[in-house]
């Protein structure tokens, strides 16, 4: 960029890449290696500078960026190493928060499922919750709308082995379950082992 003192770097080059709805996949590397940029590019947090990110023909690109959110609001459930998990809320709010956004109230249906869903006490108190439980109620909130993708970003990146496995055992079930395309990044090679 001139003027800037800063210079653009290719961070990704990517000539194609294509998965068929209800694909399990996972991109393996060494951190650094542009697999987060990756998650976001796919689910249009981020746009190429070259090229296009097409869900079912859709251009994402093409969307404004209200559209975007909308979009994936819709059809993107995201796991995330670090949970994003409100310490203010129990357990049951945090997986119920993304419905309030756009709804003012949640349906009887809609709440039986995010408790049968979490595994944990709902009116649990975060802070409390080991490391596991954590990413199972962020699992919880990721698949409880059914969306058609799951991505996931290093999601026992912060487990230990045995939990790590307990989480990637709920993942690939609920994937399977809501027949839910799944693109999982990780450094780790034990849970990359899991996808065939």
């Amino acid at each position: 960029e001139p003027g800037s003192g800063k210079q653009k770097r290719r961070v990704l080059d990517i000539p194609e890449f294509s998965l068929e709805a209800g694909d399990m996949a996972v991109l393996e590397g060494p951190s650094g290696t542009g697999k987060t940029t990756f998650l976001r590019l796919v689910s249009g947090i981020l746009l190429p500078d070259k090229g296009s990110v097409r869900w079912n023909g859709l251009d994402i690109g093409s969307l404004p960026a209200a559209g975007r959110d909308a979009w994936r609001g819709r059809h993107i459930g995201w796991i995330y190493q670090d949970f994003c998990l409100f310490d203010s809320l129990n357990a049951l709010d945090n997986v119920l928060l993304p419905w309030t956004f756009t709804h003012f109230r949640v349906p009887g249906k809609l709440r039986a499922r995010a408790e049968e869903l979490l595994g944990v006490r709902p009116r649990a108190d975060v802070r409390r919750l080991s490391r596991g439980e954590k990413q199972r109620v962020a699992a919880a909130r990721a698949v409880l709308r059914r969306p058609g993708i799951l991505l996931a970003d290093e999601p026992t990146g912060s487990l230990d082995r045995e939990s790590a496995g307990m989480v990637m055992d709920l993942l690939l079930d609920l994937a399977r379950e809501l027949r839910a395309t799944f693109l999982c990044v990780t450094h780790d090679p034990a849970i990359a082992g899991r996808f065939s």
